[in-house]
Formats: C-alpha cells, sequence, structure tokens
C-alpha cells in the first residue's frame, strides 16, 4: 500500500526540501504529493511560527508559454524561480520515494475575476467567481494545457487533480453570509451552473434546459418563502424532486456527461507522458456521495481515472467506513484516501490507527496524510506509531 504525505512548496520552500523529506521519510512514509497549483488562502504554519497568504490562485512552477490560450495561470515567483518543484521531484526520485503533483484546477478566482464570462452562472444569473466552468472551451483549453505542462515537463508518477468539477456554491473566496436555511435541495440548486456553453451542451445531450431552468427557479422561490428550517425528512427529498422533475435528473446527467468528456481528454495527456491521473472527487469537507453536486458520477468516470482519491474526513472510524462503502458501491476502480490530522476531525492516535484500520478492511490502495506544513511535531508524530502499530502486514497489502 501507498503512503504519502500532501505537502504545500511554499512549507519546503522555508523549512528546507531536504530536511522536509528526511523528515518524511523518518515518519515510515515513502511518497509526497506536493501542491504545484493552489487557490487563495491563508495558512498557520506551526513549524515555521508564520502564516502563509497567497493573495493569488497561482502556480509554483515556470509554465511552458507556448501551451496556453486566452487562459494564463499566473505565477508564485519565488516559489518558481527557486525551483521547489524541480528540487523536490529530483531529491525525492533519487531518495527512491514516489513523487505525485497535486493540482487544482477550476477553483480559481484570480483568473475568475478576470474572465467572469468563463466562470459559473446559477440560475439567477449570478456568476460564481471562484470557479471556472469545466464547459468554457478556453477553461477546456486552459486544463489541457496544464496537464501537459505537469506530465511532459516535471513528470510525476502521478498527478492528483482537483477541482475539475462544479464547486458548490458554498466554497467561496470570501465569507459565504446567509440566514436561510436553504436545505440539501436548496444548495444543490445553487451550485448547478448554466451558463451559455452548460445550457448548450445540456440541450444538445435532449435536455429540456428551459424546463429545468424554470422548475429550479420555482422550487428554490418556495423553499425560501416557505422559510420551513432544516429537518432530517429533508436529507431525501432531493431524490423525491429528480423523480417528481424529470428535467432536473436529466440536467445533471448532462453535467456528469460534460465532465466525463474534460476527464477523457485529460487521462488521454496523461497517459501520452505516462503519468497516472487521480481524481479528487469533491473539494468539499462533505461525505463522497455529495461529489453529485459537483457533476461527479463514479460509475461514469471510473474509465477516465486510474484512481478516485477519497477526503473520507468523517467525525469517526464508523463514518469513514460508510463514506468508503457507498463509494465502492458504485464503483470497482482503484481507490486512495486522505487523512486529515487536523484538530477537530482525527482527535487522538487511536483514532488516527481505527481510520487506518477502516482502509485497510475496505480495500483502500494509497493513503496520505494532510498535511505537512500545517501539522505540528506532535500530530506528526502520530504518522510514525500508527503506521509501527498497524503493522508491516497492513502495508505490504
Amino acid at each position: 500500500m501507498e503512503k504519502g504525505i500532501l505537502a504545500y512548496p511554499w512549507d519546503l520552500d522555508i523549512l528546507g526540501i531536504e530536511p522536509s523529506l528526511n523528515e518524511i521519510q523518518e515518519a515510515g512514509l515513502d511518497a509526497i504529493c506536493l501542491n504545484v497549483g493552489y487557490h487563495h488562502g491563508r495558512f498557520f504554519r506551526p513549524r515555521a511560527k508564520t502564516f502563509c497568504e497567497l493573495k493569488e490562485s497561482a502556480i509554483s512552477f515556470l509554465p511552458d508559454a507556448r501551451l496556453y490560450g486566452r487562459l494564463k495561470p499566473l505565477l508564485h515567483v519565488d516559489l518558481a524561480n527557486n525551483m521547489i518543484v524541480e528540487k523536490t521531484a529530483k531529491s525525492a526520485k533519487e531518495r527512491g520515494m514516489s513523487f505525485l503533483a497535486w493540482l487544482v484546477f477550476f477553483h480559481n478566482s484570480s483568473l475568475g475575476e478576470a474572465n467572469e464570462s468563463l466562470c459559473m452562472q446559477n440560475i439567477w444569473k449570478d456568476r460564481y467567481i471562484y470557479n471556472l466552468c469545466a464547459s468554457q472551451p478556453d477553461v477546456h483549453e486552459y486544463a489541457m494545457a496544464l496537464m501537459t505542462d505537469v506530465c511532459k515537463n516535471h513528470k510525476p508518477a502521478r498527478v492528483v487533480t482537483e477541482a475539475v468539477s462544479w464547486l458548490p456554491f458554498e466554497h467561496n473566496c470570501h465569507h459565504e453570509v446567509y440566514t436561510t436555511d436553504l436545505g440539501e435541495t436548496g444548495k444543490y440548486l445553487l451550485s448547478m451552473c448554466f451558463c451559455d456553453e452548460c445550457q448548450k451542451k445540456a440541450s444538445s445531450l435532449g435536455v429540456d434546459v428551459e424546463k429545468t431552468i424554470y422548475t429550479a427557479d420555482r422550487l428554490m422561490k418556495r423553499i425560501i418563502e416557505k422559510d420551513i428550517g432544516w429537518a432530517e425528512m429533508e436529507r431525501s427529498s432531493l431524490s423525491y424532486y429528480f423523480l417528481e422533475f424529470p428535467e432536473l435528473y436529466d440536467y445533471q446527467h448532462a453535467r456528469q456527461q460534460i465532465l466525463h468528456d474534460l476527464l477523457t481528454d485529460l487521462y488521454a495527456v496523461a497517459k501520452k507522458y505516462s503519468v497516472s491521473l487521480d481524481y479528487v472527487p469533491t473539494s468539499m469537507i462533505l461525505s463522497s456521495v455529495h461529489a453529485f453536486w459537483e457533476g461527479v458520477s463514479f460509475s461514469l468516470l471510473e474509465d477516465c481515472v486510474d484512481r478516485f482519491s477519497l477526503a473520507p474526513y468523517g467525525p469517526d472510524a464508523s463514518a469513514v467506513r460508510h463514506d468508503v462503502r457507498s463509494v465502492r458501491n458504485v464503483t470497482d476502480a482503484s481507490l486512495g484516501a486522505a487523512i486529515s490530522l487536523r484538530f477537530g476531525v482525527t482527535d487522538s492516535l487511536d483514532d488516527l490507527i481505527a481510520r487506518l484500520e477502516v482502509f485497510y478492511q475496505e480495500g483502500i490502495e494509497a493513503i496520505w496524510f494532510y498535511n505537512y506544513g500545517i501539522l505540528t511535531k506532535e500530530r506528526f508524530s502520530w504518522i510514525r506509531k500508527a503506521i509501527d502499530t498497524v503493522g508491516p502486514e497492513f502495508w505490504a497489502k
């Protein structure tokens, strides 16, 4: 079983590549998954005793400008000039470690603000500038260029692709402020994209788009006007509406097909350069089954990914097991999984060990710990202890 850690390049830049890789290997890990393109964020770094604030959505390597069209990636200049990605890849490979590149695609507020017409658009024509739309030809071209750039010029064993989807409306670039309880249905409806390209592609697949927009708008108005609040039975209401209004169901299938076509093209690029493609089905801290909010169908995508990389950050091992089994119910594809060691998710060493045992029992093939630079030394030390506790038979699987 592959076991590695996710890491940010700005952490390796300040902590040092060689000391960081030494520590990672001493923890019993054999792979590093380095982010090479990320979104805005502010990160508390307990080891460096400082914050890192990313004011732009940017990549950390010098791009091959010839590959890009209308959309060109912004650059973390210092990281690129310091060649953190290249040096980390070289050192990891020399040590016998596997080097993976983790790349966030469409969650990009910088490009979104500069190109609003290429962003998601909801039923009321509001633009979500934090997410480029997968249906847009220029966005498709940008994704292909990014994948080619990373695979051709950096040669990772795998590219872990994140945010190749339509992110839910709550995954914004700033604080979301709303006091209305929209429930599962309202949140889903406001996470659907109805930009011109999405409408055109859905129509070409036989969807009555005008009726879909009318139905979604009517449902949203009733949810808001009734203001009945969330109830436990509301969890099942979305499937009820899919059955009552086939146009919603059809539009969802169109979104899934659009995503499948895009990932098929990205997969072809990866195979051209003998790189494996791992796919993160959701960027939200939700159960994996909520990936359908983002247009994801596990069964449809399994032929154009090498592995699904899950992030089952449930409250305990039982919830993690349910998450993994829910995915396994619909696909036989290879599954990897990340474990967040953040406070409030994994609360103790025993909790970590219990989660690892679930992954072993459920046939997970790769485990990734999140995240090197934002962990305290105490929590990082749990990794070695957990690896030793579960024993060599666990990792030999």
